[in-house]
């Protein structure tokens, strides 16, 4: 997915994170509004760079959370949630200097000089005393969107792990092939940040324990019962397609589901119904995921929400332009298709719905 190439910030083997502020409601704009914790996403500024290229957005969005902020977040105030360090897989790696070592990336277990370190599996939570036997789907739910709103501000990077922040030089010395051959893309490979499927592998990890691919192909194919080497066992059901009409979409779609879109130049949504039709889901190359929003996101003109890292230009329901990287997007079901709604013109964006292909829902299994 193209976008507008942003500055490049410097190497730091460690600034700022999301963690910092993940188990904080004060940090993160946390205020009560009718018995809820309402919050507006706001970008964290993970650099001098960064903080400039979003410093004028400002998100005519909301999310509205049934659960408060401390029981969504519970356990992650505490090791190893709370140690940035621990994100790249041990025992490869034991420190955040050691993400910068390239002898250490001997084997795909590792992660690789251009990817970064492979994430580390967590546990997954303990969930609260106050949370019941039959508000356990919903919590689960929240405390992913929990999680992905407080990493709002996260560059769109081809990296396994967030915090992961490689210089222009290190792109350079050990991944030469890449900066060459696309030089206008650049920018995806350098400071920290996550793409969009290892966005979502990475809120089911560190938020539940569950190990999704963080390939976007086997990720949008996953089907059935799960049960890794590593993590949670869990199921994956599809509960949507671009099959179904506007309305049972959005009847059917729950917070914390993936949305998953095929968003090559030329398709349409009818072309897209076509080869489901003709072909099933092996017909279909998906490119992009997001993650659903539902009631807990807040928008003006009733219009639906996700959440995803996208190296496009988005325009929100104001026709402002939405800053690339992790942000709320709007999914909007209005109009027909339209390549403006990507490259920057015409009001809140309907090239998700356009380009949706299938739903899918993933829950631990008990």
């Amino acid at each position: 997915m193209d976008s507008i190439p942003l500055p490049l910030p410097e190497q730091v083997p460690y600034s700022v994170s999301f963690i910092e502020r993940v188990s904080s409601a004060q940090a993160m704009g946390v205020v009560q509004r009718g018995g809820r914790d309402v919050l507006v996403p706001t970008a964290l500024p993970l650099s001098q760079a960064a903080a400039a290229s979003v410093a004028t957005y400002q998100s005519p969005y909301q999310m509205s959370f049934a659960f408060s902020w401390a029981t969504l977040t519970a356990g992650l105030n505490q090791p190893p949630f709370n140690q940035p360090a621990r994100q790249g897989r041990a025992p490869f790696f034991t420190e955040i200097t050691h993400w910068y070592e390239a002898t250490r990336y001997q084997t795909a277990q590792a992660g690789s000089v251009s990817w970064g370190p492979a994430a580390m599996q967590y546990p997954p939570p303990v969930v609260p005393d106050t949370v019941s036997s039959a508000q356990l789907g919903r919590w689960r739910a929240e405390r992913l969107l929990a999680i992905a709103v407080s990493m709002v501000g996260y560059g769109y990077r081809h990296h396994h792990v967030p915090d992961w922040n490689p210089s222009v030089e290190w792109n350079r010395a050990h991944s030469p092939k890449v900066m060459a051959d696309s030089p206008s893309k650049s920018w995806q490979w350098v400071g920290k940040g996550v793409d969009c499927s290892n966005y979502t592998a990475w809120l089911f990890n560190y938020g539940l324990g569950i190990a999704l691919p963080g390939n976007i192909q086997a990720q949008a194919r996953l089907r059935g019962d799960i049960r890794p080497a590593q993590g949670v066992a869990y199921h994956v059901e599809q509960v949507a397609s671009a099959e179904d009409s506007d309305q049972t979409l959005l009847q059917r779609l729950r917070p914390g589901d993936l949305l998953f879109i095929a968003g090559q130049a030329g398709w349409s949504k009818s072309r897209i119904q076509h080869i489901l039709h003709e072909q099933g889901p092996d017909g279909v190359q998906v490119t992009h995921v997001a993650m659903w929003l539902g009631d807990v996101g807040l928008s003006t003109h009733a219009v639906p929400l996700i959440i995803d890292s996208h190296g496009a230009r988005v325009r929100d329901e104001n026709g402002q332009s939405v800053p690339s990287g992790v942000q709320v997007r709007p999914f909007n079901m209005a109009g027909g298709a339209s390549a403006a709604d990507i490259a920057g013109s015409g009001s809140a964006s309907n090239w998700y719905f356009q380009h949706f292909v299938w739903a899918l829902r993933i829950e631990p299994i008990p």
